[in-house]
């Protein structure tokens, strides 16, 4: 997992390690994660019967700049590698978390939450409100990333004392180097262009503005179920395509108002907005490198 922002230092670097799957026997590798010394320990079968100081002089080692041991909770990812994003955010940055690694080691989880908790049926994506049952990642201890900084923006918004909001979301899947719209499936490809104002941009990308983080949830569990997915060696049900939610934050000062109040495509008040991004990747299973 790495995260990045313009108000910060460029990059940072963690590591999350699983608990051990029951077909995950003595063959394998021993992995050590040590969050205090913030270093992961991998050791190689032949050495993993040696004693604990053995095993740690003759361990491949790996420093990063956090790293978080099987037990650690969704909360404790969630404040260490994304609460400083979304706060850069909310200052006007752009910022972005990867979550990257090899099938079946937790990235979908950390991003979103337990399998089976994808809930959230809204009636047309241009109106999210409508939706008829609130994503079950709703105050769930296991809630992820995404969820988790969706209610922090909108908490956030609910504290400001001046200033006027608008927070849209977008979906975009890249699957064997094609753009599809996770929230409208039936767009067709998509393309990147570049424009001298705007930047790079996907054409044709839907954005949605949402009111709730509730909105933002479901619009996410949607998306989520659209992905391409296959089963591999290490995981029956895999994401096999590269995944960015975004969350577009729109702010101007000077008046009092709620998050949905600015609309889109006014120009007057485009003009003394402040927009920034908020990306969350959910890479796609790389190859198991050997040691």
């Amino acid at each position: 997992m790495s995260s990045t922002a313009s108000g910060g230092d460029a990059l940072k670097v963690f590591v999350r390690v699983r608990p051990p799957l029951p077909r995950e026997s003595a063959d394998d590798c021993v992995v050590i994660a040590d969050a205090d010394a913030k270093v992961v320990s991998v050791v190689e079968p032949a050495k993993a019967k040696n004693s604990s100081r053995a095993r740690a002089h003759e361990a491949h080692q790996f420093a990063f700049d956090g790293v978080f041991a099987p037990d650690a909770a969704q909360s404790d990812i969630f404040e260490t590698a994304v609460v400083p994003q979304v706060e850069a955010c909310l200052q006007g940055f752009n910022s972005t978390v990867f979550c990257y690694g090899p099938s079946g080691t937790g990235k979908s989880y950390t991003c979103y939450g337990p399998e089976g908790a994808v809930g959230g049926v809204i009636d047309a994506a241009t109106t999210p409100r409508k939706h008829t049952s609130a994503a079950r990642w709703a105050g769930s201890p296991e809630a992820g990333l995404i969820p988790r900084a969706a209610a922090q923006l909108f908490g956030a918004i609910e504290r400001a004392r001046h200033g006027r909001f608008l927070l849209r979301v977008s979906f975009v899947q890249l699957y064997r180097e094609n753009l599809s719209d996770l929230l409208a499936p039936a767009s067709g490809a998509l393309h990147i262009r570049e424009d001298p104002s705007r930047g790079v941009f996907v054409e044709g990308l839907t954005e949605v503005a949402v009111r709730s983080p509730h909105d933002a949830w479901a619009l996410a569990a949607r998306g989520q179920r659209q992905r391409t997915t296959a089963a591999t060696r290490l995981n029956d049900v895999s994401s096999r395509s590269h995944a960015l939610f975004t969350m577009i934050v729109e702010q101007a000062g000077g008046s009092t108002g709620t998050a949905g109040e600015a609309k889109k495509g006014d120009t007057t008040a485009s003009s003394a907005l402040k927009l920034s991004r908020l990306n969350l990747v959910d890479l796609a299973g790389s190859e198991r490198a050997a040691l």
